[in-house]
């Protein structure tokens, strides 16, 4: 899954968790069916808006992280092919 493919998932989930609760707390308090559905829609749209917001922070949130643990921590090449060679040989 790809990084654009993956914040409209995250952002669709949260947008539809928003739809459910305002959905389960309509019929809590006995509202008539007109008000809870506009009450829920109102909230799936919302909830996308903030799901799109929150999955691309935490989209740049774990890219910096992972580029400051990769300046970090390099690989060193000679002991890579080191354990190439002893992975490919022979057993």
């Amino acid at each position: 899954m790809t990084t654009p493919q993956l914040t409209k998932t995250i952002s669709t989930l949260i947008a539809l968790s928003f739809f459910v609760v305002a959905l389960i707390s309509g019929l809590a308090v006995e509202n008539s069916g007109v008000t809870i559905l506009t009450r829920s829609i109102f909230a799936l749209v919302v909830g996308q808006a903030v799901g799109l917001i929150v999955a691309s922070a935490a989209r740049v949130t774990i890219a910096e992280y992972l580029q400051q643990y990769r300046d970090a921590h390099p690989v060193d090449e000679t002991h890579m092919n080191e354990l190439e060679a002893r992975l490919n040989s022979p057993r």
